[in-house]
């Protein structure tokens, strides 16, 4: 009989149930008609709202500024003394002669096909014209007279 009493209560509490209430009618929600852009966007800017607000609450604390004394270097007063000029480089002027007159004409022979210079004649009076140039400023055995030259023919 015991057991019977046991059984009874567990019977009728073992079949209760409660009521179910009625599932509620699928919808969709307002995010499956954004793009993935869109949400993934609104996201990153809700995360970086956060973060500003985070640090306006608590900004991190900040080591005051340290100055350090300042060492100047002693003002130099020696004098820097132009190095002087070297004297003149005279160079045999028949050499020269020969070098400027080779590279007169190597210019125009590298240059033939420019179509700056029409004919063989028109780079000659273009070299000419260089020359004396710098035959003006140089005297005729003096070296620079070719490094004035030189540079210009390109």
């Amino acid at each position: 009989m015991k057991i019977f009493l046991f059984l009874l209560p567990l019977l009728f509490f073992s079949c209760a149930s409660k009521e179910q209430a009625p599932a509620p009618k699928m919808t969709y929600s307002d995010e499956t008609t954004r793009t993935f852009e869109e949400i993934e966007r609104e996201q990153l800017l809700q995360y970086y709202r956060d973060l500003r607000a985070k640090e306006t609450v608590s900004p991190a604390p900040t080591r005051p500024r340290v100055s350090r004394p300042q060492t100047s270097k002693p003002a130099n007063t020696s004098v820097n003394k132009p190095a002087p000029k070297s004297p003149v480089q005279k160079a045999d002027p028949e050499e020269l002669q020969k070098e400027i007159e080779q590279n007169l004409v190597f210019f125009c022979m590298r240059h033939r096909q420019d179509s700056r210079f029409k004919d063989e004649s028109v780079c000659k009076e273009f070299t000419e014209k260089i020359y004396q140039e710098c035959q003006e400023q140089f005297e005729a055995d003096d070296r620079r007279l070719f490094n004035c030259i030189k540079p210009k023919l390109k």
